[in-house]
């Protein structure tokens, strides 16, 4: 099915240069999955539960500031760039600029975070504060808004990928010379600047330049309106993934959260498979919605139960086979992970199911609904999280992740205008 579709779509120059194209951040996301994932589980293995957990924890407060500096402004500038060519460098001058204040204020919202929430804990203000710096990198990647836009992003793709294979083997690096946790955190600094680097060089080669763009006041007040649901859904969609880690930090400690983290990266990776899959349909779907709007709800649904099926398998070995798979990857002193990850995992199941409900809300124009979803998830994430942990530990912590994954998707069927989207997930189970 997902072959036919792609086919189907593929018919005709403009729609093969949009199949390359996707092919292409496909690739960027699968390298980024598979080295980092494996790096990622040999860095918690050298590092420990404790000094992981740390690690762990400055991430997640940068991670809820993160939002703050993308500002959704992704499909906003490529639209703009696509409707008015000749605004390129006012539409990437002030999509730059507020990228410019997002970064500044995202590092002073981190440190400020970390601050109240572990007082006077100076190794976790230390590399949040760190980690934060890497903000200074994103307001350059608004380049690949205009590469997206001609659809040719196999320039800055290549950039990415090349930045992050050097930080891979610089973190190997501080593996084989056994060097502290703060390390690790000023890896995610060099990663946003040789990012940023390769990207304004390839850029140059391609003929552009910095010194055209402009920052527009009424451009800006424009972006921020046009975004401004999906910048809430996505800080609603960090803070769901993130949250858990500063509620475990706050009542277990560090190596609770480490242990906790070791775990949920398994689930979340496989999360963003699903992620992966859907938005190499999405250009098809959406296609496909033009044409024809029946068959476009009809194929939606088998994706949608395609996914499902495609997620219970693999949740099932993961969940049985948990300890056996914690024991290979992380070792015995992430022993108490194999729970965590048994629970956990069952939140991949509503993952694969909510890539295709997010795809639809997009297509359909319900941006606001998205946001809502993933606000209702949150909060259902952060009271149970509170009632939970206290009572059951780490396996509390995991029972509200996959509670808070089921109500991102079936909220839904409560509005009106996303009860067909409800119903949809609904019939994938």
């Amino acid at each position: 099915m997902l072959d036919r579709l792609r086919r189907r779509f593929a018919r005709g120059r403009l729609a093969r240069r949009v199949v390359d194209n996707t092919g292409w951040m496909l690739a960027d996301r699968a390298i980024r999955l598979g080295l980092g994932f494996i790096v990622g589980v040999w860095a918690a293995r050298y590092l420990g539960p404790h000094d992981f957990g740390q690690l762990s924890y400055a991430l997640a407060v940068a991670g809820l500031a993160s939002m703050l500096v993308d500002l959704a402004l992704e499909g906003v500038v490529v639209r703009a760039l696509l409707a008015r060519p000749a605004d390129a460098g006012t539409i990437l001058g002030t999509a730059f600029g507020l990228r410019v204040c997002g970064a500044l204020t995202g590092m002073a919202v981190v440190a400020l975070a970390a601050s109240v929430l572990r007082p006077g804990d100076v190794p976790i203000l230390a590399m949040a504060v760190i980690v934060a710096l890497s903000f200074l990198g994103n307001p350059f990647h608004v380049i690949e808004f205009w590469y997206q836009s001609r659809l040719e992003s196999r320039a800055p793709m290549i950039a990415r990928i090349t930045a992050f294979i050097v930080v891979t083997a610089l973190r190997l690096g501080c593996i084989l010379a056994a060097l502290p946790v703060i390390a690790f955190a000023w890896l995610a600094p060099v990663e946003g600047a040789l990012a940023a680097t390769a990207l304004t060089v390839v850029y140059a080669c391609a003929g552009g330049g910095m010194r055209g763009w402009r920052f527009s006041f009424v451009e800006a007040r424009s972006m921020l309106v046009a975004a401004s649901p999906l910048i809430l859904a996505g800080v609603a969609a960090i803070a769901l993934i993130r949250i858990d880690q500063l509620i475990i930090g706050a009542f277990m400690g560090d190596a609770a959260v480490g242990t906790y983290a070791a775990a949920s990266r398994l689930s979340e990776t496989l999360s963003l498979v699903a992620t992966s899959l859907a938005s190499s349909l999405l250009p098809a779907v959406i296609a496909l919605r033009a044409a024809d709007l029946v068959r476009y709800r009809f194929e939606l649904e088998r994706i949608c139960a395609f996914m499902f099926a495609l997620a219970i398998p693999v949740v099932l070995v993961v969940s049985f086979a948990a300890g056996w798979i914690v024991q290979i990857l992380y070792g015995s002193r992430f022993a108490g992970a194999a729970e965590v990850l048994a629970i956990h995992v069952w939140s991949v199941v509503f993952a694969f199911i909510g890539t295709v409900v997010q795809a639809r809300l997009l297509a359909e124009g319900l941006n606001r609904h998205a946001g809502l979803r993933m606000l209702a998830a949150l909060a259902v994430n952060v009271m149970l999280n509170l009632a939970l942990i206290p009572r059951f530990g780490l396996a509390g912590a995991a029972w509200s992740a996959v509670i808070a994954a089921a109500v991102a998707v079936y909220v839904l069927l409560g509005p009106r205008a996303t009860r067909d989207v409800g119903i949809m997930a609904c019939k994938a189970l």
